[in-house]
């Protein structure tokens, strides 16, 4: 994958992992709807606010 890397003017990885079981660790349905993002209004400005929603609620358990 480096020399992959190296060739590209602007490399990136990407990290790409299922959901499968992990939304039912938030506590709150509220959260787990953000980010199923069922309806696709998902934005950047949402995902960082549930984003900054989850590890509020993640401190407080």
């Amino acid at each position: 994958m480096e020399p992959l890397m190296r060739k590209a003017e602007h490399p990136r990885i990407v990290t790409v992992a299922s959901q499968a079981g992990l939304l039912k660790t938030l506590r709150t349905e509220e959260l787990r709807d953000q980010f199923e993002n069922k309806d696709g209004s998902l934005t950047v400005e949402k995902l960082g606010q549930a984003m900054e929603n989850y590890v509020t609620e993640a401190e407080a358990k």
